[in-house]
């Protein structure tokens, strides 16, 4: 069993330069220059790549934080690189190697969200539609879409009470 970072939590100041808002990880974050991280800035919670012991928030998650340059946040990060990977259908993969752009941003979008494109070609009932799907899968990577829309995902799947 792979031995994974644990979640991190600190308070931090809001900082800001030229490239925008930001926030630096605790030198006891020990994150190599880069990491996938998925976490919660005040409340709210955002997936992303940490460069370089720093967190550019997007303009949405420096709203969401609902802090001003300077304010202390609170952060919670978990780190994503350890999660395990789905088990890619064959016919999928095949059709991945044919496809540069397709397969590119296969290999950019999270082991969840390629998770949730599995699930989505294998709930399929039939042969065809699963056919269907993956290459409406290709299709949809190729023109640069990272997730599967109209999909509950994993979460769809799960019952609860």
């Amino acid at each position: 069993m792979k031995k994974t970072k644990p979640t991190i939590y600190f308070n931090t100041k809001l900082c800001q330069d030229k490239s925008g808002v930001y926030i630096v990880f605790p030198k006891s974050a020990k994150l190599s220059t880069e990491e996938k991280v998925e976490g919660v800035i005040n409340g709210f919670p955002f997936r992303c790549d940490v460069k370089e012991s720093k967190l550019k928030l997007a303009s949405a998650m420096f709203n969401a934080s609902k802090a001003e340059v300077g304010e202390e946040v609170s952060i919670e990060i978990t780190f994503v690189g350890e999660e395990e990977e789905t088990r890619v259908p064959v016919e999928l993969s095949n059709l991945l190697k044919t496809n540069a752009k397709a397969e590119s941003v296969w290999n950019e979008t999270t082991s969840i969200a390629r998770g949730d494109w599995v699930l989505w070609i294998a709930s399929s009932k039939k042969a065809d539609t699963r056919l269907s799907r993956i290459e409406k899968a290709i299709s949809m990577l190729s023109s640069g879409k990272k997730r599967i829309c109209c999909f509950g995902g994993r979460n769809w799947l799960i019952k609860t009470g």
